[in-house]
């Protein structure tokens, strides 16, 4: 699998490779080269963005409510 930024590398398409265009916050327009593995990637990043917000999330609300659980203990 190749992993390259299009602003930056130089590509060459002629050993008929099929491309996917994925976009991953922070970079720019990202091409991942290989057929089954570009999808295998694609999953795996759109799962990642699915749930490291929602992740995030939780855990925000379980801090708040462990910090507001010991300031009433403390009372």
């Amino acid at each position: 699998m190749v992993l390259a930024e299009l602003n930056r590398a130089p590509f060459d398409f002629a050993e008929g490779e099929s491309e996917l265009l994925i976009f991953i916050k922070g970079y720019k327009n990202i091409l991942v080269l290989g057929s089954t593995e570009s999808f295998n990637w694609l999953i795996l990043i759109m799962a990642f963005r699915l749930f490291s917000g929602l992740l995030l999330r939780i855990i925000y609300v379980v801090f708040f409510f462990l910090l507001l659980d010991h300031s009433r203990s403390k009372r």
